[in-house]
């Protein structure tokens, strides 16, 4: 689990968990919800980019160690890697919160990330 847990950070070649990197990810998402910045701000846009950041570096995280075996059924998996199965649905919804002028070309590709988990963990398939 140690090494499903921490991986090289491209910058600073510092090592990073993949659950702080999720669960800050996490705490964003949830600011974001409860924020009352405005939509339109930078601090809350960046707040956004950031969030999404983490929750691209965990999905690619959990890719590389290969988390979700394709032949294991949903019951199968570790209780400790159920929460990794939200990042579809973080990397979806996040998006559309993005303030940019061609953002309508953007909720396409969010739209395909709520079709479940295997659109983006090709090991995680339904039981």
């Amino acid at each position: 689990m140690a090494d499903e847990n921490t991986a090289a950070a491209a910058a600073g070649g510092e090592d990073k968990k993949l659950s702080d990197i999720f669960l800050s990810g996490w705490n964003l998402y949830e600011e974001l919800d409860v924020s009352e910045l405005p939509f339109n701000g930078s601090e809350f846009q960046n707040k956004v980019k950031t969030a999404l950041g983490h929750f691209e570096e965990a999905t690619v995280i959990v890719n590389q160690v290969g988390m979700f075996s394709p032949n294991e059924l949903i019951d199968e998996v570790s209780t400790d890697s159920l929460p990794f199965m939200l990042l579809p649905y973080f990397l979806g919804s996040l998006p559309p919160k993005i303030n940019n002028p061609k953002q309508h070309r953007d909720l396409g590709s969010g739209g395909n990330l709520f079709q479940g988990p295997s659109a983006t963990l090709p090991g995680v398939r339904a039981m």
